[in-house]
């Protein structure tokens, strides 16, 4: 993906683009850039500093707004190592399709034309420059313009000296189409010996090679003389005339007459030839002669191919060898899919010969879909590899994967991308296009998540269609990192506590959580405690809370008491990996907070998990805060009568307990490796005492080199990243936190100098190494701190039924899967790519004359190159287009026109879709039931007049909103038996509403409206009017709104027309603007999309807004905002 982008100042598409080198002593290239306006603009590069490493930056030299009357149709510049040693960067060419050759010197920062060539009415469709030598090496050389034009000729210009003009003075024919490509090669910079290589490529599918060197004699039409073989065999084949015309023409100037043939003529592409590149030498130091030039021609066509030309094959050659005049020049090296959908190559550049590293090492070319290509060579092989891509044409949609791994995008170009995160060998991310799912014989509008591996696009056709990702999609994206999130079957133990009484009763819920713990293996537990006695620490309305209305003791020793008797079923099944977890909700389960915060927690999974409740009074949670948390199916367990509860928790007086030891600032350490539960209970009791920031001290792996089975021992940065995880999904329902956590390599780590720190959480075992901090602290003058210390496993050892002390811990655990000889980089544990990897077929492609994407029938052992699961890298251009197809699952019909939008909830699969209407009988949404093999709900949503630009679904699917050309919002909502019926809208807008989104907290039912009247509306439903929703703002804009989203932190994103896009956060009831990001595309904005909650996050101390967009300029742009 691209690191670093500039904005120009053009108000049209960039048609034309070349660089334009300072000179052959430096690596610096700017870019001259023309636009189909006519404008031009020149751009430097410019370092920061003398260092290797100082990074390059762009810098706009100057914006001529009307260089063209018409379209800049080509640019010429100097490339060659002897016309840079002595023009660099001060001289280029323009043409345009107002027939006009412009002439253009460069100094500094000032452009002046200095000539203006009036072609007669023919278009240029390529120019290339190059420097003939002077008289001497002090003398001033010519200068030798190379202009294709319209008329299939090739017309050479000269300028003898800078203080003249060009003027014109040979038109070379022999292509019988358009010529598209030129470029010059130095063969020989003596002025006695002067010779020049012209490559030129045409639209008749041919390369011709020109001669152009120093002649003695009088001028003539004629060279006189023998033939070589070349010229032999074109006169056999052919008369002059019809086409291979060999003699040679002259160029007369003040000092040196050159003459002018054709060499050779290259057939071997089967359509038009689009660029044609000499192999550049390796750039030589000041001073020092002019290296030699490879004799290596690169071409690229329409044919789908690359080739590489040389005379000889077997051996590296230069041009100019007495050796080289009788040879024929041949395809060494084709490159590329003549068979691919690619559209095409339309340029091709060489790598860079740079110290190091061959001349002729790598090929780039770039197809008409948007994509770049790369190969490198290995001696005599040349290997695809990866390179960045994008779409041709308007990029229509963007959908995020439901947890933010990898996300997909629809385009004009017919086809469904998909983009995500992979590793680098350097341990950091990169995005990277991965699949090209589908590719379509329609323009593709949009596209929604059915889940993880699955999706449903809208075409310009009446049919949705299904896909569904192959085996070999979740294999390499695997072995890439891409996924971040796991998804796990799970069950929920909903109970409250609302007493003393009830905190100390825990071990009445031994039955209960023993019972849930055996129903499977394979389930994560979570035990969901609605707590009201925590709500004074974590107030609704923010700020710094007031002391619990009970010990932290008493939440200690109910995690303990929860967290062991879970864990020792887990030991009992053999389960040491299984996930235990244990969250709280600071509200009564009645209350309006409770249920927000039921909806919250169950709004962060994709899978519905199945549903417990104790058959207590002191603990039973009402059954429709049950229902809101899985659905209908609920189990009531017992709780245990017998006993007593426990004792009260002793009165606190020392230094390492208090009542509730409440601070800004807390930190805590350890190794955090396979995250257990004796980790979870430091981390929650540090969780519950941290009112602003946690510092969590991870041990590094320096650390830990005589670790038991040290192989199996976690990264650094994934025990970081799980301790984030954990503290940010124990947090999610309390109240934000910032949590720094941090590799250390000392005892002390940040709690030894941080000024900030006010509480140090520590275990029991750990009381000697917290006097250590505070010996440090005080030698470093830094504030005192208070400790609180926390008890890891019951100090009777038989709370939870039996001692299981010995299997609390990281090297139990670390033993457990040596044991059984579990691979160290672990597998796909996710539930739903789990899923795909059993049960679908490797790949997809499209068979003959089908429409389709289809399962390949071939065996395992068959499988073509590339397609293993393994892959280093991420896919390159030919992997790409012919083995990233995913499986077409199913058709959806329904609609009468051309499809607009589609919308599916991830966690009930519920799928909407909207078409093109004029009239009310197609201005509907149609349903269908993805849980339900896709079957179609009836009737259909009636209620607009004309087409729906946008429909969405709320996050727990309770109600769907659309947008619609008739200038107005409606509200769906799900009724008791399933279905979906009318609630409410209004004709808020005085023109097009163009979009429409849900905000991504489920606890929220707040949405927003976008609309071509410059203005975009925030709403909210409501029980407490007479209507049931109410108007919370309106923004009004500089441009008109065509996109809207609504992220989970409270903040706004804003697509305009003019390519603007604005962020808004939201405060005190009010939206602000907190980021513009002005020509963020250069057309209008199609979409905008926050980022999900997911893994990604805990890569994160704060974690930031990821903003997805796409336009009809055809970008697709990332962007993080703090």
């Amino acid at each position: 993906m691209p690191t670093r982008m500039w904005p120009t100042a053009f108000q049209n598409v960039v048609h034309t683009l070349k660089a334009l080198r300072r000179g052959v002593d430096t690596a610096l290239c700017g870019a001259v850039a023309g636009a189909y306006d006519g404008a031009l603009e020149v751009w430097s590069a410019e370092c920061s500093g003398a260092a290797p490493s100082a990074r390059a930056t762009l810098r706009r030299r100057v914006h001529i707004p009307a260089a063209h009357a018409g379209s800049v149709s080509t640019l010429g510049v100097p490339r060659d190592v002897y016309s840079l040693r002595h023009l660099g960067d001060n001289l280029f060419v323009s043409g345009g399709t107002d027939g006009k050759l412009c002439i253009w010197h460069v100094q500094g920062d000032d452009v002046q034309l200095r000539q203006t060539v009036d072609l007669g009415g023919r278009y240029p469709l390529d120019a290339a420059l190059v420097c003939i030598p002077g008289p001497s090496d002090s003398a001033e050389p010519s200068v030798l313009l190379a202009v294709a034009l319209t008329d299939k000729r090739i017309h050479l210009y000269v300028r003898e000296s800078s203080s003249q003009d060009f003027t014109h003075r040979l038109a070379l024919q022999g292509h019988e189409d358009w010529v598209r490509a030129l470029d010059f090669a130095v063969v020989c910079a003596d002025p006695s010996h002067f010779e020049v290589a012209l490559a030129s490529g045409a639209q008749d599918n041919t390369v011709r090679l020109w001669k152009v060197g120093v002649e003695s004699g009088s001028a003539g039409t004629s060279s006189g003389g023998t033939r070589d073989t070349f010229e032999a065999m074109a006169a056999d084949l052919m008369r002059e005339e019809d086409g291979i015309a060999t003699k040679k023409h002259y160029v007369e100037l003040a000092h040196i007459r050159c003459a002018v043939s054709l060499d050779a003529l290259l057939l071997g592409h089967d359509d038009a030839v689009m660029d044609v590149r000499w192999c550049p030498p390796l750039a030589p130091q000041a001073e020092s002669p002019l290296p030699p030039a490879p004799a290596m021609l690169l071409s690229c066509a329409l044919d789908n191919s690359v080739i590489v030309w040389a005379p000889h094959a077997e051996a590296h050659h230069v041009l100019g060898e007495p050796d080289l005049a009788q040879a024929l020049w041949l395809p060494a090296h084709r490159l590329g899919d003549v068979g691919s959908q690619s559209g095409g190559f339309y340029d091709a550049v060489w790598a860079p010969a740079v110290p190091g590293r061959p001349v002729g090492s790598g090929v780039l070319t770039h197809d008409r879909q948007g994509s770049a290509h790369l190969w490198t060579r290995a001696g005599t092989r040349w290997e695809p590899t990866w390179a960045v891509g994008g779409h041709v044409g308007a990029a229509r949609g963007a959908a995020w994967e439901p947890l933010g791994d990898y996300f997909l995008t629809t385009g004009a170009d017919r086809t469904t991308r998909l983009h995500g995160t992979y590793v680098r060998r350097d341990g950091d991310r990169a995005w990277h296009e991965l699949a090209r799912p589908q590719v379509h014989g329609y323009e593709v509008q949009a596209a929604a998540w059915a889940d993880r591996a699955c999706f449903v696009s809208a075409a310009d056709e009446k049919v949705l269609r299904v896909f569904g990702a192959p085996r070999n999609f979740v294999e390499s994206a695997a072995a890439l990192g891409t996924f971040q999130s796991q998804t796990h079957r799970e069950c929920v133990l909903a109970l409250k506590v609302g007493t003393l009484a009830e905190w100390r009763a825990y071990t009445r819920l031994a039955p209960a959580i023993r019972t849930v713990m055996q129903q499977d293996p394979e389930q994560a537990l979570t035990v969901l405690v609605f707590a009201e006695q925590l709500a004074p620490l974590f107030p609704e309305a923010g700020g710094a809370g007031a002391a619990a209305d009970v010990a932290l003791d008493d939440v200690e020793k109910f995690l303990q008491y929860v967290y062991t008797t879970a864990w020792a079923v887990a030991v009992e099944q053999d389960a040491l990996l299984r996930d235990i977890h244990v969250g709280f909700i600071p509200a009564s389960p009645t209350s309006q907070r409770g249920v927000r915060g039921a909806q919250g927690w169950v709004g962060a999974r994709l899978e519905r998990p199945a549903v417990y409740a104790v058959d207590d009074a002191r603990f039973r949670v009402p059954d429709d805060v049950l229902q809101l948390l899985g659905g209908t199916e609920r189990t009531l367990l017992p709780a245990d009568h017998t006993g007593a509860d426990a004792a009260a928790a002793p009165d606190p007086s020392g230094p390492l307990h208090g009542s509730w030891p409440v601070a800004g600032t807390v930190a805590l350490g350890g190794t955090f490796d396979h995250l257990h539960i004796g980790h979870k209970l430091l981390l929650s009791v540090a969780a519950l005492c941290a009112q602003e920031r946690l510092i969590v001290g991870v041990t590094s792996e320096a650390l830990l080199v005589r670790k038991k089975h040290r192989e199996y021992l976690e990264s650094d940065a994934r025990r970081t990243a799980a301790v984030r995880g954990f503290v940010h999904a124990f947090r999610a329902t309390l109240a934000p936190l910032f949590v720094d956590a941090v590799s250390i390599s000392d005892v002390c780590g940040p709690a030894g100098t941080e000024p900030a720190l006010q509480l140090l959480v520590l275990t029991d075992e750990t009381k000697s190494g917290g006097e250590t901090i505070r010996k440090v602290r005080a030698e470093n003058q830094v504030p005192p701190i208070d400790m609180y210390a926390v008890s890891l496993v019951d100090s009777g050892g038989d709370a939870a039924g039996g001692s299981i002390s010995s299997k609390v811990g990281s090297t139990a655990i670390r033993t457990w899967l040596a044991e059984r000889g579990v691979p160290p980089s672990g597998e796909v544990r996710d539930v739903q790519l789990a899923a795909v990897l059993a049960d679908r077929a490797a790949q997809a492609s499209v068979p003959p004359l089908g429409l389709s994407n289809r399962a390949e029938t071939r065996g395992a052992d068959e499988a073509p190159a590339g397609a293993a699961a393994e892959h280093a890298e991420p896919p390159c251009a030919e992997h790409l287009q012919s083995m990233t197809l995913w499986l077409e699952l199913d058709k959806l019909y329904g609609h009468g026109y051309e499809l607009l939008s589609v919308a599916c909830n991830p966690r009930t699969r519920l799928t909407a879709s909207t078409c093109k209407a004029t009239t009310p009988a197609h201005a509907v949404v149609r349903l269908f039931d993805g849980a339900a093999h896709w079957r179609p709900l009836e009737p259909p949503l009636e209620g607009h007049t004309l087409s729906i630009t946008r429909v969405v679904i709320s996050p727990d699917a309770a109600y769907l909103l659309t947008a619609s050309r008739d200038r107005s919002w409606r509200l769906y909502q799900r009724e008791a038996d399933g279905t979906y019926g009318p609630l409410a809208g209004e004709r808020a807008h005085a023109r097009i509403v163009w979009d429409c989104a849900w905000s991504m907290r489920a606890d929220e039912r707040v949405f927003a409206t976008a609309s071509r009247d410059k203005t975009v509306k925030l709403w909210r439903l409501t029980t407490a009017g007479e209507r049931p929703y109410e108007a919370l703002a309106t923004l009004r804009l500089a441009d008109a709104a065509t996109c809207v989203a609504l992220g989970a932190a409270n903040e706004l994103a804003v697509g305009l027309e003019n390519g603007d896009v604005l962020l808004f956060r939201e405060g005190g009831g009010s939206w602000t603007l907190g980021a513009h990001l002005p020509r963020h595309h250069t057309g209008a904005v199609t979409q905008v999309a926050f980022r999900p909650q997911g893994a990604w996050m805990d890569a994160y101390a704060k974690v930031p807004s990821v903003l997805l967009s796409t336009g009809e300029d055809g970008a697709v742009r990332v962007v993080t905002w703090a």
